[in-house]
């Protein structure tokens, strides 16, 4: 409807995103939150700080962007044993750049730089 009538699409649904408007969006799809990672990086550091704050407020002093319980790699449902360390945005980033299963670095961002995926892979290893 919209191409009808001579509308342009949100740039963000040509750059390979299926959801636009919450940034991140918490149903986003694996491949959509890698490249949130890699080319929105900024978005990634403001939710992680929004986290910190809420979580100095909250009674159990953690908070998550993501629900702990839909962890794809360490589900929890234990509020005690849930840190923003253990299941903050920011440790999701290992996971959405890996392939099905979560345990092989196959995807490749489309705009990442070379120089970018070779100190992640250092970084990966010396780990």
């Amino acid at each position: 409807m919209a191409k009808k009538h001579g509308i342009k699409p949100n740039p963000l649904y040509q750059q390979g995103c299926s959801r636009v408007g919450c940034m991140p969006c918490i149903h986003a799809r694996k491949s959509e939150l890698a490249e949130i990672y890699t080319r929105f990086p900024d978005e990634i550091a403001r939710v992680a700080r929004w986290e910190r704050m809420v979580a100095a407020c909250s009674r159990h002093g953690n908070s998550t962007f993501f629900p702990s319980h839909q962890d794809p790699v360490k589900r929890e449902r234990r509020i005690e044993c849930v840190t923003l360390e253990s299941h903050g945005i920011e440790t999701y980033r290992d996971w959405a750049m890996t392939s099905r299963g979560g345990v092989s670095l196959t995807y490749w961002p489309k705009k990442m730089p070379i120089r970018r995926v070779a100190q992640s892979m250092r970084e990966c290893v010396n780990e």
